[in-house]
């Protein structure tokens, strides 16, 4: 079936001239009446029933599958932004006792406390109500392939079946909540695991002094500086409009505000730029993360971002528990990115919202082979994954990125 690559710019492309900078850039999702399987970073594509192709004479036996939360508020506000979240309830996880009613936060403002500078009803950042819908949608399309389809998830799930993981983020728990209820629409109590905050191996929680040595050598290159230079006219003009925010961070790289700009369209917010300057702005951001997680020099950086996550699936694939049929961890850019580079990802775009990356095990002519999905198509891998391959060759190229050896990070 032929498949658009989410990974890569295959929609539309528009020549932008601004002084001394001219680059090829993509026309923004938010603008294209995109088809399923088209890079759209405010709801990525996933597994679906009507697009996906299961391995000719193969029996599926186990997937793991990686995704980040759906669309949120942003984490890097500009002073005058105010986002209000009235219709997105985050729930604690909690409940009180002989109750079915889970307790909810909910956000409040006072006359009286003269402590905050920034406006609205949300938690920055906090999954909006459009993310816990996209949310259930992910769920109801992952039960349509992996259940109806393939009749691997059980239609009534059990602990030792269908394991379930998130980050120590209320983003990923309240995604959690949705793609369960989405996939099961009757209630069952289902446990969502989660890793010590301090030691976590999702979203790089755990210490690793040489993870930071090697971003900040990663920034001294040519290539980057190259890249600061060439946008410099686009920062100027961005610290024109925001008084002289492009300092700092906001200056250092394009993260702040790709992360700002993509949270309104994506939420319906209004962006009062002209597209000559926020185009430049989300291509440099995809230049950027091609950059983190596929240059030559990415392994030891994926090593010291997600080489205990990577040791985990390792071991998974490996030793899978008796029963067990589908892990399912809600994470963030930052694991998809990394992982995406150690999967061999020839081309990597920033990773949008509910991004995901599926390691299906399959069993073909008495032969366990792995194929890899990015997005819900076969990923475009410079080792082969999304053709499949034989289950010890995988975990023998994926070993490479594993780390097992915390000396490994001082």
């Amino acid at each position: 079936m032929a498949f658009p690559d989410c990974s890569i710019t295959d929609t539309i492309y528009r020549g932008v001239d601004l002084g001394n900078i001219t680059r090829q850039v993509p026309e923004p999702a938010w603008g294209l009446a995109s088809p399923f399987g088209s890079y759209n970073y405010c709801y990525m594509p996933h597994p679906r029933r009507d697009q996906y192709d299961p391995v000719e004479n193969g029996k599926l036996l186990y997937v793991e599958y990686i995704q980040r939360h759906q669309k949120r508020t942003p984490y890097n506000l500009i002073p005058v932004d105010a986002f209000f979240c009235e219709g997105s309830y985050q729930l604690t996880g909690s409940r009180p006792p002989n109750s079915n009613a889970p307790a909810a936060h909910l956000i409040i403002e006072t006359p009286t406390n003269e402590f905050t500078d920034i406006s609205g009803t949300c938690q920055y950042p906090q999954l909006t109500a459009g993310g816990l819908m996209d949310a259930e949608q992910h769920g109801r399309d992952l039960w349509g392939v992996y259940g109806e389809l393939l009749g691997l998830l059980p239609v009534e799930p059990g602990c030792d079946q269908v394991k379930h993981r998130a980050s120590n983020s209320r983003l990923t728990e309240a995604t959690a909540n949705g793609i369960m209820r989405g996939i099961w629409t009757s209630q069952f109590d289902l446990p969502l695991y989660q890793q010590p905050a301090d030691y976590d191996t999702v979203n790089a929680g755990f210490s690793c002094p040489k993870r930071d040595a090697l971003k900040k050598d990663q920034r001294k290159t040519q290539a980057w500086n190259d890249h600061l230079n060439e946008m410099q006219p686009v920062l100027t003009k961005l610290n024109q409009t925001f008084d002289g925010i492009a300092t700092g961070e906001w200056a250092a790289s394009f993260d702040h505000f790709c992360d700002n700009f993509q949270a309104k369209l994506c939420n319906g917010y209004p962006l009062d730029l002209d597209s000559y300057v926020v185009d430049p702005v989300f291509n440099a951001g995809d230049w950027e993360w091609n950059y983190y997680w596929t240059s030559q020099n990415a392994t030891d950086y994926i090593k010291a971002t997600s080489g205990p996550f990577i040791a985990e699936i390792i071991e998974r694939l490996q030793h899978r528990a008796k029963g067990l049929v589908f892990s399912h961890t809600f994470a963030h850019d930052d694991d998809i990115g990394p992982l995406s580079g150690a999967l061999g990802i020839q081309t990597l775009r920033w990773p949008g919202m509910g991004s995901n990356i599926a390691i299906e095990v399959w069993s073909v002519n008495n032969q366990q082979v792995v194929r890899v999905l990015y997005c819900g198509a076969p990923i475009r891998s410079r080792f082969g994954y999304g053709d499949g391959i034989p289950l010890g060759e995988f975990v023998s190229k994926f070993s490479e990125y594993a780390l097992v050896d915390k000396g490994w990070c001082e």
